[in-house]
């Protein structure tokens, strides 16, 4: 079984697909970026199964990969209903932005969320998925028992570089005199490229790591794989309520001139009940460690 982290390894790939109805970007292509290396939401595999082949990799079909996930789930569906012929683009993470308003693609669909900063450089459809924030720790390590995040003083925390996760991190780090956000002693480590290389480093006392803030599928997806070694810290204000400042969700983003495009995306969302998005998800949560 290929390790969640296994997905750093592959190389920028291409994909493509057919569907069809009414398009109107060029040529009837709708071009999206993603990582690849965000299992759940998005990796590589040689696995065919709710898989888009990517065209570009191996040698006349020998070792051909294929990119699998939640976001290609959505992507593939939306594209359908939109008309659109699907290509996938694999970028880094603070790629994803600057190849949208370049026009190297079209739309981001890679677990981003919807932010006022993020705003100003593009647009958002309405949210595809919604989930809540947690912290991975290791079992055996002195923060198995926190119950909020004022229990990680002391901490070391990290996230993916770019997200809010790591944002957040960070404001709970950062004494400015004027943010209730602070928690003393808590310490935003240096963030990681991606959340495989934040799980290396968890895994690995001597990191000096202490804990990795994640969406929850996310977190899911390296509990599924190491569930003897890791642990999650959810964060609730009471016993039912989850803290609204860990809940979170993700959409798809496109060029602010782009207002036809959204409209599409946002009307081929609305076809794609709740009870299917779940289903996706738990589907790609198991499915991203058997690749």
């Amino acid at each position: 079984m290929k390790k969640l982290i296994s997905s750093l390894l592959i190389i920028p790939i291409i994909a493509t697909l057919s569907s069809c109805g009414t398009a109107t970007l060029e040529d009837g292509v709708l071009t999206i970026g993603l990582e690849a290396a965000y299992a759940p939401f998005n990796w590589t595999t040689t696995s065919k199964e709710n898989a888009v082949p990517l065209e570009n990799s191996g040698f006349l079909g020998i070792g051909r990969a294929y990119v699998a996930g939640y976001d290609v789930r959505i992507a593939t569906e939306v594209a359908t209903i939109s008309g659109y012929e699907l290509q996938a683009r694999k970028l880094s993470w603070d790629g994803l932005i600057p190849a949208l308003q370049s026009g190297h693609i079209d739309a981001i669909i890679a677990g981003m969320t919807d932010t006022p900063s993020r705003r100003e450089s593009v647009n958002f459809t309405a949210p595809y998925y919604q989930s809540d924030l947690v912290m991975v720790v290791r079992s055996d390590g002195s923060f198995v028992d926190a119950s909020s995040i004022d229990d990680f003083s002391g901490a070391r925390l990290a996230a993916q570089i770019g997200t809010i996760q790591q944002d957040l991190i960070e404001d709970y780090a950062r004494d400015d005199g004027e943010d209730d956000l602070f928690v003393p002693g808590l310490i935003a480590s240096t963030p990681y490229e991606t959340y495989p290389d934040a799980l290396l480093a968890l895994l690995e006392p001597s990191s000096g790591l202490d804990g990795v803030l994640a969406e929850r599928p996310i977190a899911e997806a390296m509990l599924n794989e190491y569930d003897s070694t890791l642990s999650l810290v959810e964060f609730f204000i009471n016993e039912t309520d989850y803290n609204p400042d860990f809940q979170i969700s993700v959409s798809i983003a496109v060029r602010h001139e782009d207002t036809q495009l959204l409209n599409q995306l946002n009307d081929a969302l609305e076809d794609i009940d709740e009870t299917t998005r779940q289903a996706w998800m738990q589907e790609a949560i198991l499915a991203s460690n058997e690749s």
